[in-house]
Order: structure tokens, then C-alpha cells, then sequence
């Protein structure tokens, strides 16, 4: 599995932004934060979700565990990977990413 990489943009109304990559599928996953939000998630179409904010891995597992719970994803593994992305205004974000180990 590749590294992800990520990045943060401030948006159009100067108090959020958005935390970001673009997936080899031609997506572009967005996670949208203000500076005291907690972890958020997005899932893009070939499977790869990511969070990002305070408690991200905590956040994704939980996620990922209730897709399982509700009946998603039954045949699918992830590989669990945390990053760090610089806000607009300097600060460190953690961002946990989920790659699917196998097809659904």
C-alpha cells in the first residue's frame, strides 16, 4: 500500500477548511473542518476513508465498526495508516486512513 498524501486548504468563508488527496480513481475525498471541530470522516467510491482532526484513529475505527455492525463491508479488511497535515494557520491535524485489503 502507498502513502496517501494529503492537503489542507482554507475555504471560501476564511474558518474552514478542507483536508484532502486525490484517489488514483479520480476522486477528491474532502474532510471539511473549522479549528475546534472534532475528527470528521469521508469514504470515497473504491473503498479508501479517511479522517481527520483530534482523535482521527479513534474516529475511523469507530466508523469502520459501525459499517460492520449495521451489515457493510463483511468481506472487507483494512490497513490502518496516521499522518499529519499542516491547518491554513500552521497547526498539526492527525489523519487516519483506511485502505481496503480486499476487494467487497
Amino acid at each position: 500500500m502507498s502513502d496517501i498524501e494529503f492537503t489542507a486548504r482554507l475555504l471560501r468563508d476564511g474558518e474552514t477548511f478542507g483536508i484532502r488527496y486525490d484517489c488514483a480513481c479520480g476522486c477528491h475525498p474532502q474532510v471539511k473542518l473549522q479549528r475546534a471541530s472534532e475528527a470528521m470522516h469521508e469514504h470515497c467510491c473504491c473503498g479508501i476513508a479517511h479522517a481527520a482532526g483530534p482523535g482521527a484513529r479513534e474516529h475511523m475505527e469507530r466508523y469502520l465498526a459501525e459499517r460492520r455492525a449495521n451489515g457493510e463491508d463483511a468481506d472487507r479488511t483494512y490497513t490502518l495508516r496516521d499522518t499529519t497535515v499542516s491547518d491554513p494557520w500552521g497547526g498539526a491535524v492527525p489523519v487516519t486512513y483506511a485502505v481496503p485489503d480486499s476487494a467487497a
